[in-house]
């Protein structure tokens, strides 16, 4: 049985989150945007709440956050930078 991503976050590696991005952004790949946002939203989240203080505003800032990936993942190039 396979690891759930979110007990293998440390193991996700660059060129995984590469994958997913371009696979996101050349296929609208949504389970590719689903292990995205696994791994990077309790990251924006955490820090969200330490900018805000505020559960709601954290949680605003993920979406937003998720949702521009969504819609300029296509400008991602991995040769001029890391996915993170």
């Amino acid at each position: 049985m396979p690891v759930p991503l979110e007990n293998r976050a440390k193991d996700i590696n660059h060129s995984e989150l590469s994958a997913w991005l371009e696979a996101i952004g050349s296929r609208r790949d949504k389970v590719a945007f689903a292990h995205l946002f696994r791994f990077f939203a309790p990251k924006i989240k955490n820090f969200g709440r330490l900018q805000f203080k505020n559960e709601a505003e954290a949680m605003e800032l993920v979406q937003e956050t998720m949702t521009n990936v969504w819609r300029k993942a296509h400008l991602y190039q991995a040769d001029k930078g890391a996915p993170t």
